[in-house]
């Protein structure tokens, strides 16, 4: 009896560790921004999203973003993800290249001071040269505003030769606590310095996070990009629903 007794206690265990939380927010899902805090030590994420982006002076494109994330320690996880994007205007899928990402929570919220933590990305041709590679960098601060509710905001640079800076401030809020936790509120608004043209990008947008179990959460969001650098672009809807599953 004590080896099924032991079995039943490490697969609860497992359980308990393999756990995706609605109000740990991870970029693209559903938003761009992301919290402070890294999924837990040893728990694999699988993370994927379809999104369709519907543009007012071109066809639309249709995207389906797969990552899977890794808690390499605590406070630390690593992840490799595909983001294909297919452009029915020029009946092409564009994207093919590979993203590394490594994020390290720093500290957590204690007092006045916000939990921070950082990211590192690469984005890596599968064809032609590795100088071709793309390098991101993110700082990230999250702070309590209320009582459960809290404010996110996230500073990055990316670039190949020419640097690019861009700012989101994030918003969310968990619906119904403290009867119900099981959904959490976002909201975003954002700018960004573009690499296609002169000038810059600014999006704002809302979405959903809902637990279906303890390993589960489906997320929604629309965004609206009302300003951008390069004029087809402009007023585009995207329209987000993905998956995050732990294991």
């Amino acid at each position: 009896m004590k080896l099924p007794f032991a079995l039943a206690i490490w697969f609860t265990a497992s359980l308990c560790l393999a756990q995706s939380d609605h109000n740990n927010l991870d970029k693209e899902r559903p938003l761009t921004f992301e919290d402070a805090y890294s999924i837990a030590y040893r728990s694999y994420e699988l993370q994927t999203g379809f999104s369709a982006f519907a543009f007012q002076k071109r066809q639309p494109q249709y995207g389906l973003r797969t990552e899977i994330q890794y808690g390499i320690a605590k406070n630390r996880d690593l992840s490799i993800g595909w983001d294909p994007v297919f452009d029915s205007q020029a009946a092409r899928l564009r994207g093919n290249n590979l993203e590394l990402s490594y994020f390290e929570g720093l500290t957590r919220e204690i007092g006045n001071s916000p939990a921070v933590g950082y990211r590192i990305e690469a984005e890596l041709p599968t064809t032609g040269s590795v100088r071709d590679a793309d390098v991101r960098a993110r700082l990230v601060l999250t702070k309590r505003a209320k009582t459960y509710d809290k404010l996110h905001l996230n500073l990055g640079v990316a670039g190949n030769g020419k640097l690019a800076f861009g700012a989101i401030l994030g918003y969310s809020l968990p619906l119904g606590y403290p009867r119900q936790f099981d959904t959490t509120l976002l909201a975003e608004l954002a700018v960004e310095q573009s690499r296609q043209a002169s000038g810059q990008n600014h999006w704002a947008g809302v979405g959903i996070r809902r637990q279906v179990d303890v390993t589960t959460v489906l997320d929604y969001s629309i965004r609206m990009r009302f300003k951008s650098a390069v004029t087809e672009n402009r007023n585009a809807l995207i329209f987000t629903v993905g998956l995050s599953k732990s294991f």
